[in-house]
């Protein structure tokens, strides 16, 4: 009777480590026109990622924004390079509001500049939620 027990608790025990693998959820949160290319190029790389526009407990959060925080940092780089501000799309744990990566991209006009910058950042995603995965994959458009 006891190594029936035994062996049941052990069974029992064991059972979480079969779990198949729950999709991380991402909120794309003032994300604005870089949602779609953002899904699309996750798609492509077959990331085990949800993506939503709001959710109760999200494990991660992408906001984009401006590159320099001050407007004054944003003038001055203005100034010494000639060119207009740079954009950052920044990957934030949704829990500690801690950046863990970001990607930082000149924001074009056109659609073929978004998904550039999209797949470059999903690209860091990747390297973020699977570390051990090689570094040469190929991704398709």
């Amino acid at each position: 009777m006891t190594k029936l027990v035994m062996f049941t608790l052990g069974v029992l025990c064991a059972l979480p480590s079969f779990a198949f693998d729950q999709p991380r959820i991402v909120v794309l949160d003032r994300a604005r026109d870089f949602g779609p290319h953002i899904r699309r190029a996750a798609e492509n790389l077959k990331l085990n990622v949800e993506f939503h526009e709001t959710h109760t407990t999200p494990h991660f959060t992408v906001n984009l924004g401006p590159k320099f925080e001050t407007v004054a940092a944003q003038v001055m780089h203005r100034k010494v390079t000639g060119r207009a501000e740079d954009a950052r799309l920044e990957l934030r744990e949704a829990a500690t509001r801690k950046v863990l990566t970001s990607h930082e991209f000149r924001m074009g006009t056109d659609d073929s500049s978004r998904r550039a910058a999209a797949k470059e950042f999903v690209l860091k995603l990747r390297q973020h939620l699977d570390p051990a995965e090689p570094a040469a994959f190929e991704v398709r458009e």
